[in-house]
């Protein structure tokens, strides 16, 4: 907790984003309608901590309509009790600090007359379900708050869920190929990537165990619950680790060029 809520000075207000990123000189009027991706916080400092949440769409001094996210960093004296303030879907007219490629602001204060017809028009869009029909892989619908399409499918006869992460026009045409690649060969791929998660995770599962986990033991923990396709032909294998790391995941990447290049176990 903050020991006592002081904003950062004017001057200082870049200083609140610790990305590499160039900020303006002068404040900026803004008036956007909030996101559906997830918000969230840290504490920097004993003087105030920062609540981070998205403009799905803005317009700034210009008028102009800009549909790409702008990412907010407000300074806040605790995140926790900051998050209902601006809730997803709704407009507000606040005052800013831009980043110059006008992809990052630090939150200076919230304006009066937030009215604005075609952003309340895009926050009730945004509120819409959208639903894709596949061929192969049936009804994937869109999670906006993390921006992904989801459905269920059928990888070597069990049921995980398969997530899709599209471009910023929602297209996923390249990574349908992806998909459609890998469950073509999926008695292959499902080899490989149990392979290559005992090469590269069983002899830290029996660091982490009392007793010495066989290789027959750690695949039949190892339960595969999700597969993610990114662009780029990337993929992710999440698997639940079955207690072989505490409850982490057992994650395995890779593309369709190079093959599987990387394992984690986040958690």
């Amino acid at each position: 907790m903050s020991k006592r809520f002081k904003p950062p000075a004017a001057g200082e207000l870049a200083s609140v984003d610790l990305a590499d990123c160039a900020y303006a000189s002068e404040l900026s009027e803004v008036v956007g309608v909030v996101s559906l991706t997830g918000q969230g916080g840290w504490r920097p400092c004993d003087q105030y901590e920062v609540h981070c949440f998205e403009f799905a769409a803005w317009r700034g001094a210009d008028d102009v309509l800009v549909e790409k996210p702008l990412t907010i960093l407000r300074p806040v004296k605790k995140v926790g009790k900051a998050f209902d303030d601006f809730k997803a879907a709704t407009v507000h007219r606040v005052q800013l600090l831009l980043s110059v490629d006008q992809t990052r602001a630090v939150f200076v204060k919230e304006l009066d007359s937030a009215e604005d017809e075609e952003l309340e028009g895009i926050g009730r869009r945004l509120k819409e379900p959208v639903v894709i029909q596949t061929a192969q892989f049936g009804l994937l619908t869109l999670d906006r708050r993390i921006n992904v399409f989801e459905g269920q499918v059928n990888w070597n006869g069990q049921m995980v869920s398969l997530t899709i992460q599209p471009d910023e026009n929602l297209d996923i045409s390249n990574q349908m190929k992806t998909a459609e690649t890998l469950f073509s060969d999926s008695q292959v791929w499902g080899e490989k990537v149990r392979k290559f998660a005992v090469r590269e995770k069983l002899d830290l599962a029996n660091e982490w165990q009392d007793e010495e986990i066989s290789e027959e033991e750690f695949l039949r923990r190892m339960t595969l619950e999700s597969i993610s396709i990114r662009p780029e032909g990337r993929f992710e294998f999440w698997h639940d680790d079955g207690d072989l790391f505490w409850g982490h995941s057992i994650q395995i990447c890779g593309s369709l060029k190079e093959g599987l290049t990387f394992s984690d176990i986040p958690g």
